[in-house]
């Protein structure tokens, strides 16, 4: 690969992280617009719908986003509250928004673990509490502890872990490399330099490699 070819490369590929950079804020704002219309609705006193943009905010998972954070502590809140006034149907609306919400933004590991396993319990018990359309002549604990492998049966059905390495290291490999050589790879007069060209030409290629690999996997 020659030196204007290289060059090429790394500012589409700058191009390409800009754009997803431009997703992950559009996400961060998605949530924030979610969180707000959730708030008026339960200000209104309309829970039901509360819940269903929270469980939205929570969806926009951006790692570090505090306000996937800020919706489930406010879905756990509305399940608690629910709980202590007996209405079970709210309160497993809730949990399993969060549990949806958690095990959606899974990857090579389960963000918000301690959020899950509260809502999984609470929903396992919840589930076992109510009168049984079958298996009504086992015991409530028993039903409960069906119901709570059922959960974690789902949640370590975890998407191709090794496609989601692939996926995200290729893509922090790719973009780095096209960034030191945006920045390192050409002198002043624009002379391509020959070790630094070759070395991150290398990281760059195999980081597009394993990132589409990484897709196909996944």
């Amino acid at each position: 690969m020659n030196g204007p070819a290289v060059r090429l490369a790394a500012r589409v590929t700058l191009v390409v992280a800009a754009l997803f950079i431009l997703f992950a804020a559009r996400m961060v704002v998605g949530a924030q617009d979610e969180l707000r219309r959730a708030a008026r609705l339960r200000a209104a006193g309309d829970v039901e719908g509360a819940v269903v943009h929270y469980r939205r905010a929570a969806r926009l998972y951006v790692p570090g986003s505090p306000h996937v954070t800020e919706a489930l502590g406010a879905l756990a809140t509305i399940a608690r509250d629910a709980e202590t006034a007996g209405a079970s149907a709210r309160a497993l609306a809730a949990w399993r928004s969060v549990h949806a919400a958690v095990l959606a933004s899974r990857s090579f590991y389960v963000p918000h673990e301690a959020a899950l396993a509260e809502a999984d319990a609470r929903i396992a018990a919840l589930t076992a509490a109510e009168p049984p359309a079958v298996d009504a002549a086992r015991p409530v604990g028993v039903r409960e502890a069906a119901y709570r492998r059922a959960l974690a049966r789902a949640a370590d059905a975890d998407p191709a872990r090794l496609a989601v390495f692939l996926l995200l290291a290729g893509f922090a490999a790719w973009v780095g490399g096209a960034l030191v050589l945006f920045l390192r790879g050409f002198d002043r007069e624009s002379r391509p330099q020959g070790l630094l060209l070759r070395r991150y030409g290398f990281v760059m290629i195999g980081g597009f490699v394993a990132f589409v690999a990484g897709l196909s996997l996944a």
